[in-house]
């Protein structure tokens, strides 16, 4: 079952979220959506984090000194996750949802099985 609150385990088992990669295995990369605002700690929730091979984290992780090729690297990845990790948060907060509805089905049949 997805964990919202700590989506890095979980993100581990999926492929990168870049399109023409796809590589596995990946890391939770952080990617919050307050990024920028300072003050606020980042955390694995799976709204603030997004399944990238190590190349893709690293180059989203370069923005601090990178200089030349590494900056546009991580602006091209930058723009690509802004893109895709919306939606991509939408699907996993929906699976989520479905994993709970389905639990809660079971326990209802099984206390209800315990009853007769």
């Amino acid at each position: 079952m997805i964990d919202l609150a700590n989506c890095r385990y979980y993100y581990r088992t999926l492929p990168c979220l870049v399109p023409s990669c796809k590589a596995e295995p990946t890391c939770a990369a952080h990617f919050p959506r307050h990024r920028g605002m300072g003050g606020a700690k980042a955390t694995w929730a799976y709204n603030e984090t997004v399944p990238l091979c190590r190349l893709h984290h690293d180059a989203l992780d370069a923005r601090n000194g990178a200089i030349g090729e590494t900056w546009k690297e991580h602006l091209r990845i930058q723009r690509i996750v802004e893109c895709l990790a919306p939606p991509f948060w939408q699907r996993i907060r929906a699976q989520a949802e479905a994993e709970a509805e389905a639990m809660h089905r079971l326990a209802e049949a099984d206390e209800a099985a315990c009853e007769r």
